[in-house]
């Protein structure tokens, strides 16, 4: 698995404040923070609402391509005490150069890479005004999945890993080769059909360095 253009983006994501990394106790601002869906029994007509039209937007991939909507997403939110931030994910380095190696057998993985590439094709690069806080390594999905936080097969989080980590709980922006190596870990293993990329994360410059509000009961 090695270094390749990727055919789509991740773009913005809201993702969720107050998020540490338990076997580290460090924050984290990776991609893999979605935000704590509540129970539909407990909610208005009104917070339904906005609810589903996140989830639409993030299914259909609108949320990725529009910086507006995020914002906007990210504010009404907000009102309702869940805190987010909008960042961006830019993947870097990936192994969608292998899909076109299996054969049809793989169908799942076929399937997975396709929906990505119907959706976020076409995202463009992250705003001027953002700027990185460091790697993550995470299936592309809206589910993500990052071994930095949830630990998989084949991975020890340890002082070697640890020392790795910036102070956002993310890959040093310098240090591309570890994160492809904890990518190449990631799909050696199967998990999650092979898709891990390396995805450098962008957060608007005024946001890079607050210590940001925590979400009630994260």
């Amino acid at each position: 698995m090695t270094k390749s253009d990727s055919p789509a983006n991740i773009g913005f994501v809201l993702g969720r404040c107050g998020v540490t990394l338990p076997w580290l106790g460090r924050t984290y601002r990776g991609v893999d923070r979605r935000l704590p869906f509540p129970d539909p029994l407990e909610i208005d007509d009104n917070e339904s609402k906005l609810w589903d039209e996140y989830l639409e937007a993030e299914d259909k991939g609108e949320l990725g391509r529009d910086r507006l909507k995020a914002e906007r997403l990210q504010e009404s939110f907000q009102a309702l005490g869940v805190a987010s931030e909008v960042l961006y994910g830019d993947i870097i380095d990936n192994p969608f150069g292998m899909v076109t190696q299996f054969d049809d057998s793989d169908l799942q993985r076929h399937d997975k890479f396709a929906w990505f590439v119907s959706h976020y094709a076409d995202i463009g690069p992250a705003p001027s005004d953002f700027v990185s806080l460091g790697l993550d390594v995470s299936e592309p999905f809206p589910s993500f999945h990052s071994p930095i936080i949830q630990p998989g097969p084949g991975f020890v989080h340890d002082a070697v890993f640890a020392s790795h980590l910036n102070e956002f709980g993310l890959i040093m922006d310098d240090d591309e080769q570890y994160a492809l190596d904890v990518m190449n870990a990631a799909n050696d293993t199967g998990y999650r059909y092979s898709m891990f990329c390396v995805i450098r994360i962008f957060v608007p410059q005024s946001a890079a360095a607050l210590s940001l509000p925590k979400t009630p009961g994260g």
